[in-house]
């Protein structure tokens, strides 16, 4: 075991309690509790190291009262404990009164499943004290009672001293003989109230559980565990009969028998004598008595006192051997020949007698008496005088029985003594009420189970004797007492009547035979060497020879020689059977002589038989009786002169069969292959028949009462003629096949049902055509539209398109069957739509006002179905298609699809089309000329965004005097500047989406400049000077628009839109949407209508 070091505290160094709290702490807390318990214990080291333990007391003196022990100074019993038991200078230490009465001290290894692990979950220990062998914890939270009071620390403090002084030393010197425990804790806690478990070890642990609530007997508790954790630490599995004995001799070693101890003694020896040990461990757990407690600790108590003592309990505890066996150890290793069955049988003595004086002395114990009463297991049962017969119909194995015997009927005389055991080993001992010195026999069984014991000197050496037994095993036990006789009884026996009344010595009247002896003697006899019976009445025997042997027994078992009576009865008239073989009824035609057989059930008789009017004659075996009507008449007879009464039958015998002979018209099959078209006609005759009988195809015979015809089908037919006395004569038979009726042929498609009605309809899968024939054999052959017959052997498959077939067939015999039709028409193929578009795109727009799509069936040829051809424009209703579908205008959805007649489908497709038939619409508005007057170099705003077109327009330009050359842009506004004067034709064009240009044009007429109005345009005078400010501007506008260009291309760069810049042309006035700085912001271009996504063709359309 290994040590661990016991802390002390220094607020403990001089006393014997303490506390220190052992709570639960919270799990986030744990590393720096774990940092702060490292420094205390750091720091207690040297404290721990220099404190030492002090002696533990009290201040209550238990040494012996110098003037003689008076109960009523002790200052214990004023505090509530018994007086000291048995003396002043007992060894045995006082414990509180009373003890509960349902107090419970659990079998080894035992914890109560209620209070498992339930001090740890909410208790709060606090050590309470600190010493040499034991530290106490006491469960000071709320839910465990709070801190001891005044009374409950007394009682502690007495259960800490009794153990440190005395259970401690006590029980290790006993059960410790290796000195290997030096120290255990005690944790007290509320376990389950007052009374009920007291307390518990934990096996597995040193911990010792106390019940907060049980202190008045706390001190007996630990006592009893302690010896359980001992003895665990040498033998972790012995039988609980053993180790609670010894556990409660712990406790005996202390507080003597007292309390506890007291209770288990007495639910043993006066509530339960019969639970002894050994016992399994089962038994044992599911007792609630205590009782094997009491019987265990007694056992013990014995072993130790007559084997050797503590050198027993070290021998036990060494053992790893389990109860009987490791008792068996013990024994041997303290030098002892007796093993357990003798060790049992003088404890099984002890406890019953506790007698010093019997025996050698090995039938006692040192305690005569305890709280309770004497040391004595109670009488079973008691008889007074003899004979006595009695028993116990089931003993508990192990367990002691006793049974006392007095008033012998003759005193001096040999009394006969017999024991019977059912099962297990029988064990016994008889124990003379004598004076000192005593007796006591132990009964040698060998290896039987019963044993027969003469007894002498009972009435005169002694007055009384007691069995004292028990068996290994569940056993019933039969006893009996009685005086020894050796002399053998006499009987008689009287018949009456006493001279037969038959002949040849026999009895025809049942005789009564009456058998006597002496009183008290049973007369047993046997039939014929029968098993042997107990008269009781008279014998009345039945009929038969008997020798009759018979013999009396006394009451003391002495046994007459057998007796002999012979005897012949025969009661009865004899009677006789009859058999014949075979048995008909007597009325019955025998066609073959039958075997007549007589019988007798009689021994000894004679049977005899007679024809008609002839004589008797003896029966000698079976015969046969003779042709036509006979009579026949037999009686029996027996030795004793008994007669049966005649008896007869009448027997009828005919053993030659009639003849048969029949005729067929027409006598020869008129159809093919042996058949007969026409219905034949039978005729039968026979001359000396009874009966002519007929069957057909094996079935039942039936009556002939004339010709009779044969419908159709294949037949055996056999005939048969029967006379007056049953003769068969020899069956006819013939075979004829007859089919007069034209079958007819069944025509199947499996799964589907042709419709004749609705053969019209076609049909999208190829049904396979099954023929099968009303009638076995048939030829049937089929034409396929109009074809070659051809012979059908297999189901027939159709093609596409329209099929009519017609079958034929014949049967066996010839008879054609009715011609059958199927006509059917079948299309398996999908039809398929091809459109066709009267006009191509231009750049994916179609531009042709009249474009149409016409939807025209393809692969369709003379095996197809009609079809139907389904279409629908995005957003209209389906429509079947009759011709061609004119385009609408913008953006359009065409869905077509196609089912045929067989209910074939394609798959709904679709085309998206783009129309647009009509140029936009030009809206051109011009700003700056008055009228259509402008000066020359004064700028015009070309507003094109009034322009419209269904389709969303495009581009925008503008021209002067109808140059084509000039450039698209994406904006509808221009500004340009014209510094000629003159006549302009300015030309707006406008272009869609789907490339359909419109135009429109307006003149406008320049006007030169006023002189002295700051004009750019010049006098003719000053032209050149007006050329060279034409060309500076146009240079400072070139600059400018070079400086626009890099600035859209590197807006355009970043927001990934290009948009085309076309210059002006060349030989025109400068004109451009930006060009004038002065001009408002042109707005922004006009967007296009989003096209619509094209809409999705829905999965069936109709």
């Amino acid at each position: 075991m290994v040590q661990r070091p016991i802390v002390y505290n220094k607020k403990n160094a001089g006393g014997k309690r303490m506390k220190e709290s052992r709570g639960q702490g919270n799990a986030s807390t744990i590393p720096a509790l774990m940092i702060i318990l490292l420094f205390a214990i750091t720091a207690a080291l040297p404290l721990a190291s220099s404190i030492r333990t002090e002696s533990i007391s009290d201040g209550v003196s238990i040494s012996p009262y110098p003037g003689g022990y008076d109960p009523e100074k002790d200052p214990l019993v004023k505090q509530g404990f018994r007086p000291r038991f048995p003396s002043p200078d007992s060894p045995f230490i006082q414990t509180l009164a009373p003890m509960p009465e349902d107090a419970v001290m659990h079998p080894y290894g035992w914890v109560p499943q209620t209070l498992s692990g339930s001090p740890t979950r909410a208790a709060e220990w606090t050590l309470y004290y600190n010493g040499t062998h034991i530290d106490v914890y006491v469960d000071t939270s709320s839910s465990g009672g709070g801190d001891l009071s005044s009374s409950e620390e007394n009682q502690l403090d007495r259960i800490i001293d009794d153990f440190e002084q005395y259970a401690w030393p006590r029980v290790k010197d006993y059960f410790d003989p290796n000195d290997i425990v030096y120290h255990v804790d005690f944790k007290v806690h509320k376990i389950d109230g007052p009374s009920g478990t007291g307390g518990y070890y934990q096996p597995g642990t040193d911990e010792f559980h106390l019940d907060r609530d049980d202190f008045s007997w706390g001190g007996i508790i630990a006592a009893h565990e302690f010896q359980h954790y001992v003895h665990r630490q040498y033998d972790a599995y012995e039988r609980l009969w053993v180790d609670e004995g010894c556990a409660d001799f712990a406790a005996y070693l202390v507080y003597g028998i007292q309390n506890t101890l007291s209770s288990h003694v007495y639910a043993y020896l006066q509530w339960r004598p019969r639970h002894t040990v050994p016992v399994d461990d089962y038994t044992f757990y599911a007792d609630t008595t205590t009782s094997y407690y009491g019987s265990s600790f007694l056992f013990e108590l014995y072993m130790i006192e007559h084997y050797g003592g503590k050198n027993y309990t070290h021998a036990l505890v060494k053992s790893t051997q389990r109860g009987v066996y490791g008792v068996n150890r013990a024994l041997a290793a303290v030098g002892s020949t007796d093993r357990f069955d003798e060790a049992f049988t003088k404890f099984m003595v002890a406890t019953r007698i506790n007698d010093d004086y019997a025996g050698d002395g090995n039938y006692s114990y040192s305690l005569k008496s305890y709280s309770y009463g004497s040391l004595n297991l109670p009488l079973s049962r008691s008889h007074s005088g003899t004979p006595v017969t009695d028993s116990f119909s089931s003993m508990e194995l192990y367990s002691v029985n006793s049974i006392r015997f007095s008033s012998p009927p003759e005193p001096g005389e040999t009394y006969r003594m017999t024991l019977t055991y059912s099962a297990g080993d029988p064990i016994a001992a008889l124990y003379y009420e004598t004076p000192a010195p005593r007796e006591v026999d132990i009964i040698d069984f060998g290896s039987s189970r019963s044993v027969t014991l003469d007894i002498e000197g009972w009435g005169t050496d002694f007055n009384s004797f007691q069995l004292i037994t028990t068996s290994t095993d569940v056993s019933s036990l039969s006893y009996t007492l009685d005086i020894l006789d050796l002399e053998p009884p006499v009987s008689s026996v009287s018949v009456s009547p006493y001279i037969p009344d038959g002949e040849n010595g026999w009895y025809t009247t049942t005789p009564k035979i009456t058998l006597k002896s002496e009183a008290g003697a049973k007369i047993y006899y046997s039939m014929n060497g029968g098993e042997q019976q107990l008269y009781s009445d008279p014998i009345y025997p039945t009929d038969g020879v008997w020798n009759i042997s018979f013999h009396a027994v006394d009451r003391h078992d002495n046994i007459e020689p057998f007796n002999y009576l012979n005897i012949k009865v025969d009661t009865r008239t004899p009677t006789s059977s009859m058999d014949v073989d075979p048995d008909l009824p007597e009325d019955t035609w025998y066609t073959t002589p039958p075997l007549i057989t007589l019988n007798t059930a009689h021994p000894m008789t004679t049977l005899q038989y007679k024809f008609g009017n002839d004589e008797y004659t003896n029966y000698t075996g079976p015969f046969n009786p003779p042709e036509g009507l006979t009579n026949l008449f037999w009686r029996s007879v027996d030795q004793a002169g008994n007669m049966e009464t005649e008896r007869s039958r009448l027997f009828k015998v005919d053993t030659i069969p009639p003849t048969l002979e029949y005729e067929i018209f027409p006598a020869l099959p008129d159809g093919e292959n042996g058949f007969y078209r026409t219905t034949p006609r039978v005729t039968l005759r026979s001359d000396d028949s009874e009966a002519i009988y007929y069957s057909l195809n094996g079935g039942d015979m039936l009556p002939y009462i004339g010709p009779f015809t044969i419908q159709d089908g294949t037949y055996t037919v056999r005939m048969l003629a029967i006379d007056q006395a049953g003769n068969r004569g020899d069956q006819l038979r013939f075979d004829i096949k007859v089919d007069t009726t034209s079958p007819h042929i069944n025509g199947s498609f499996g799964d589907w049902e042709y419709d004749p009605d609705n053969s019209s309809s076609w049909l999208s899968f190829a049904p396979v055509l099954t023929l099968e024939g009303s009638e076995s054999g048939m030829l049937m052959n089929y034409s396929l539209n109009g074809g070659a017959p051809v012979d059908y052997t297999k189901p027939v498959k159709f093609e596409d398109g329209v099929n009519e077939i017609w079958i034929y067939g014949v049967d066996p015999a010839g008879n054609p069957a009715e011609p059958l039709r199927f006509f059917l028409k079948i299309d398996r193929k999908a039809p398929f739509v091809e459109p066709g578009i009267s006009s191509e795109p231009v750049n994916g727009w179609y531009l042709d006002r009249t474009v149409e799509v016409e939807l025209t069936l393809s692969g369709d040829d003379e095996r197809s179905s009609p079809v139907n051809i389904r279409y629908k424009w995005m957003g209209e209703e389906a429509k079947d298609y009759r011709s061609a579908l004119k385009v609408p205008e913008g953006y359009s959805t065409l869905m077509y699809w196609a089912v045929d007649a067989a209910g074939n489908r394609m798959e709904a497709r679709s085309i998206q089309f783009k129309k647009d038939s009509s140029p936009p619409s030009v809206a051109m508005s011009l700003q700056g000329p008055a009228d259509g007057v402008v000066q020359a170099g004064s700028e015009i705003l070309v507003d094109l965004s009034d322009s419209s077109d269904g389709n969303g327009i495009s581009f925008y330009g503008i021209s002067i005097n109808g140059s084509t050359d000039f450039r698209w842009s994406p904006d509808p506004n221009f500004s340009l500047v014209l510094s000629e004067p003159g006549t302009y034709t300015i030309t707006a064009y406008v272009k869609d989406g789907a490339g359909n240009v419109a135009q429109r044009s307006q003149e406008v007429v320049v006007i030169p400049v006023e002189s002295g109005n700051g004009s750019d345009v010049q006098s003719s005078e000053n032209g050149n000077h007006s050329w060279i400010l034409y060309a500076i501007i146009g240079a400072a506008l070139f600059i400018l628009l070079m400086a626009l260009a890099v600035m859209i291309v590197v807006i355009s760069k970043h927001h990934k839109k290009e948009v085309e810049h076309i210059p002006p042309p060349p030989g025109h006035p400068v004109f451009d949407p930006h060009s004038h700085p002065q001009a408002p912001l042109p707005r922004p271009p006009q967007k296009r209508p989003e096209l619509p996504s094209p809409p999705r063709p829905p999965e069936h359309i109709s």
